[in-house]
């Protein structure tokens, strides 16, 4: 009986395609994007990019990775993070320290490279496991660099 009642009334009170129109034009205009072609053309947007700013006279980009411990997952992150630094111009560096260094040496390298104005970025992937629920951090302005 519910099918039929249903069946019956779904037709009247559903409404053609032309009373909801927004809601049928987006159902049928959906666009499929390809994340991998769209990541081709914004690397070489920004490859663009690097090379026009070292064409007005500007120091190559450089990032700088502290790779704390052996996490295969993380060493995957920063391996994949150079290939696309280096693949749009930008110079790389991965600075690996042990998983029990400790939070004042970890200090002292972020210092270090915040000051080295050859330095344009900073990449730290994880917390290392000794400051879990650490709530010290370090101010990082690499205000030498100039903007890109």
């Amino acid at each position: 009986m519910f099918n039929s009642v249903e069946s019956s009334t779904s037709a009247a009170s559903s409404p053609a395609p032309e009373a909801s129109s927004s809601l049928y034009l987006s159902r049928s205009k959906a666009t499929v994007i390809s994340g991998t072609k769209l990541a081709k053309e914004i690397h070489k947007e920004v490859q663009k990019d690097v090379a026009s700013w070292l064409t007005l006279g500007n120091k190559r980009p450089h990032l700088s990775v502290i790779l704390v411990g052996d996490n295969p997952a993380s060493h995957t992150y920063v391996k994949n993070k150079i290939k696309a630094a280096t693949t749009v111009g930008i110079s790389t560096e991965v600075i690996q320290r042990p998983r029990n260094i400790s939070q004042e040496e970890l200090l002292d390298v972020i210092v270090k490279l915040n000051n080295d104005s050859s330095v344009s970025g900073l990449l730290r992937p994880k917390k290392p496991p000794h400051n879990q629920g650490s709530s010290a951090t370090v101010p990082i302005s690499l205000t030498h660099c100039g903007a890109v």
